[in-house]
Order: structure tokens, then sequence, then C-alpha cells
């Protein structure tokens, strides 16, 4: 596939394709990733990882609210990054006639185990992370594009350690549930190599836990690995839209015992 076939309309119409950021960060990261792709519909709404009360259920709840003003009961493509992953998979869970493929990237449904440990380091790090010389490391680090930076700025001092501490919570308390061992959606789950080794467990965990779940693994993906490689995230959307199949990439491993393709009759 190469860059062309994505500026062209690959469907029969425009679909509809819902995007949710992760945590200490907005809509904006989106913006680039989905610029020139005339064949997608996209929502990119914000909702509120820098609030004190954040829960994932809540917000699963407002968002499906959101969606039903905006798209007028029709189903959609969504796609959730890290906690919106989470939230992506409480969606599905409360209303999977709702959607017609989900896609999660770096998204946590294990213990965290000891990384839970750094914590309260973290949460202690904050306001140093929040100093200008370790903000413009944070933005060269996660590959944040200049004409973003101050977007990405004023999020990360946006928040405070009592919403960290809740996300963390939120986060770590996370899991799979029962009631999506039943749900039919197609869901393709991916994580970098290298991501920490929870995340990359997540992905096969969803892949076994889901009966229409696929998984791949980016070779020398980071966490945010879409901006490393815009072109390659643009392409396993449309192929994934397309086809529900993992794209066939070197830079893609699908997990072991991957079916190859879904069983969709």
């Amino acid at each position: 596939m190469n860059g062309s076939s994505l500026e062209r309309n690959p469907f029969p119409a425009s679909i509809p394709v819902v995007f949710l950021h992760g945590a200490g960060i907005t809509s904006w990261m989106w913006q680039d990733l989905i610029s020139g792709l005339p064949w997608m519909e996209a929502f990119t709404p914000d909702y509120g990882t820098f609030q004190p009360d954040f829960t994932i259920e809540h917000t699963a709840h407002d968002l499906l609210r959101q969606l039903q003003q905006r798209f007028q009961g029709r189903r959609v493509h969504l796609v959730g990054h890290s906690l919106g992953g989470a939230v992506t998979l409480k969606m599905l869970e409360l209303a999977p006639e709702r959607f017609l493929s989900v896609v999660v990237s770096g998204s946590t449904v294990l213990p965290m185990g000891s990384m839970a440990l750094l914590f309260p380091v973290m949460e202690w790090s904050l306001p140093l992370n929040q100093t200008p010389m370790m903000l413009a490391l944070a933005a060269r680090a996660m590959q944040v594009p200049p004409h973003h930076r101050a977007a990405f700025f004023k999020d990360q001092k946006s928040m405070t350690k009592k919403a960290f501490r809740q996300i963390m919570k939120e986060a770590s308390n996370f899991r799979l549930s029962e009631g999506l061992k039943t749900c039919t959606v197609p869901v393709l789950a991916v994580a970098g190599s290298k991501e920490v080794e929870v995340n990359r467990k997540s992905a096969k965990a969803i892949q076994q836990h889901l009966p229409q779940a696929l998984g791949g693994e980016i070779s020398g993906g980071h966490h945010v690995w879409f901006a490393q490689k815009p072109q390659l995230f643009r392409e396993v959307l449309e192929h994934w839209f397309r086809t529900k199949e993992v794209l066939s990439n070197p830079e893609i491993r699908p997990l072991s015992g991957n079916p190859g393709r879904l069983s969709l009759e």
C-alpha cells in the first residue's frame, strides 16, 4: 500500500471514526495523523483526564451520550490510545451495538505489578516534570511537532497531583469484563515493541479474551508509536476498517495465537 491509496477514498462513503486520547493530553494529538484522509469522518472529543474525580465508567457513559448526539444512532469505528483504550473497551462493554469495530493501542488491562510502586515517585516528581526544561525534554522524547508544543505544554501543566493519583488508580484497576467474552465486534489490539511489558502482554490478553480480536506488535515502536510512524498508523487503520485484518507489513508482528483473519459471518 502506498501513500496515494490513503488519499483517495477506499470506501463507498465517508466512514465515522472516533479517536480517544490518553491521560494527560488532549485531542490535538490526533490532528496531524488524520489530516489528508478524506474517507474519514473523524470525531476527536476531549474528556476529563485532568479532573480529580475522573472515572473510566463515568467517562464511557458521557462519551456514549456525545456519540449519540453527534452520529444520531449511526455505528462508528472507535480508536483509543492508552487510557483512552481502557475507556474504549468500557464503551464496547456498555454498548457493543454502537460500534463497527475497535482499535486499542498501548492500553493496560493486566495488573501493573512492580510498576505500580513508581506511582508515588511519579506523583512526587510531577512539579519538576512541569518545569520548562523537563517539558522540552518530554516533548522531544514524545516527538511532539513544534506547532503542537504549546498545547502539549499546557496539557502537562494542567495535571495536578490529585488528578494524577486518581488516573493511576483507575488505570491500574481496569480489567476486561466477563461480558466482553461474548462481544462479536471486531477488535484490533496493538502495542509498540518498546512499550512496558504490561502493555505488550495486555494486547495479547485482549486478543485472547474477546472472540473477534486480533493483535499486533509494532517493531521498534514506543508508547506513542504513531508519532514515530504516522504513515504506518494511517495504513493500519485503513486496512483494518476495510478488511478486519492485521496489515501485512514488516514493521508489524502478529501476536502468537493470532488466527490471521476473523470469521465475521
